[in-house]
């Protein structure tokens, strides 16, 4: 609100097996998941990112969707192409924007 752009966003809660793109054209999705750094452990975000590669090429055909993440292991969990990484640092942390298209 305060960057006077919150007309144009919407945010909501949602389990991640139930979410589907809202009307309209196809936008863009930015997530920032847990990488297992300080939160959890690898291990254990897995099922996270195939989920979020599951639903993303089943629901959401002509979107893209970016994940912010330090593991490239995690993101390649996702199972989509990427069409770019992009590096980043959450402070001392070397990370990776990975970019995919739903076709």
């Amino acid at each position: 609100k305060a960057a006077g752009v919150g007309n144009l966003l919407s945010l909501a809660i949602q389990d991640l097996k139930e979410v589907r793109p809202p009307a309209g054209p196809p936008g863009i999705i930015i997530c920032n998941p847990p990488y297992g750094e300080r939160i959890g452990e690898e291990q254990e975000w897995v099922p996270l990112y195939q989920a979020m590669g599951a639903q993303f090429r089943t629901h959401w055909s002509g979107w893209r969707l970016f994940v912010f993440t330090s593991n490239d292991l995690l993101a390649r969990e996702i199972r989509c192409k990427p069409t770019k990484r992009t590096p980043f640092f959450n402070g001392s942390l070397a990370c990776k924007l990975w970019e995919y298209q739903a076709w």
